[in-house]
């Protein structure tokens, strides 16, 4: 299943058609609400090809579904700090295919690497939850704060 939208969404409509596979690839577009959260629980690997994420939200909400997570290996992807690579998922190059593709079939093909990855990912993103996220900007503000008056840092 391929969900989302974006430029490139004719063009896979075209592939899947052109290549007869529209048996078996579901191109979904938009989801949102229960929806989402079903395709995140269904799916076996959350892909994220982009050249630039910032945050990457959908990645942390697939991680936070116990998704396996594969994500693009490039300069201008954030998302590729949330793979601890071979852990919870793998990054690809995007210009490397074959890369791509020997990961997609190491996940697929080991049902243990596969769950031991989906439940590293929920692992990996507890990190990110909004008492962690408050916890640590206070200390920095805290830190900063410190520096500006003289007073000792904070341990």
């Amino acid at each position: 299943m391929i969900v989302g939208e974006g430029i490139l969404k004719k063009d896979l409509e075209k592939k899947v058609k052109k290549t007869g596979m529209t048996e078996d690839v579901v191109i979904a577009g938009y989801l949102g609400g229960k929806d989402l959260l079903c395709a995140y629980l269904c799916a076996d690997i959350f892909i994220l090809p982009s050249f630039c994420e910032l945050q990457s939200i959908a990645t942390m909400e697939a991680m936070a579904m116990k998704t396996t997570v594969l994500v693009a290996r490039n300069e201008g992807n954030a998302a590729q700090e949330l793979v601890k690579e071979g852990i919870n998922g793998y990054t690809f190059g995007l210009e490397d295919t074959g890369e791509a593709v020997d990961k997609i079939i190491r996940i697929l093909s080991d049902k243990e690497l596969k769950r031991t990855m989906k439940e590293e990912s929920f692992k990996a993103i507890q990190e990110h939850n909004i008492e962690e996220s408050s916890k640590m900007r206070r200390s920095n503000y805290q830190i900063s704060f410190s520096k500006e008056i003289g007073e000792p840092q904070l341990n």
